[in-house]
């Protein structure tokens, strides 16, 4: 993508770098989760797992507007549902956990 300034900043020379974000969609009330809790499976379904009564259940969700960090989960997904945030690889479901706060033992 090639980006044209309409001014040139004063103290814009060479080897500055512009950083810019593009929005090529927006949706109000949107459930949202981090990239890192949506995993994709061989077939290229998106998942989530959640936990459920001490058990992790995972959950076939369609994803909608997504950015570098997060994913909207268009459905799928209860917006109440407990989300595992950055999900280990090797965790499927039926796996017993237990939760506990992020600074607890």
């Amino acid at each position: 993508m090639i980006v044209t300034l309409d001014s040139r900043p004063e103290n814009l020379g060479v080897g500055y770098r512009l950083d810019a974000r593009f929005f090529t969609g927006e949706k109000q009330n949107a459930l949202v989760l981090p990239r890192s809790a949506v995993m994709q499976a061989t077939g290229e379904q998106s998942y989530v797992l959640t936990v459920e009564h001490g058990e992790l259940v995972r959950h076939d969700v369609t994803v909608g507007l997504e950015n570098d960090l997060q994913v909207e989960i268009a459905s799928g997904l209860d917006e109440h549902a407990t989300v595992l945030a950055y999900p280990d690889p090797s965790l499927s479901a039926g796996t017993k956990v237990k939760p506990r706060l992020a600074d607890g033992p």
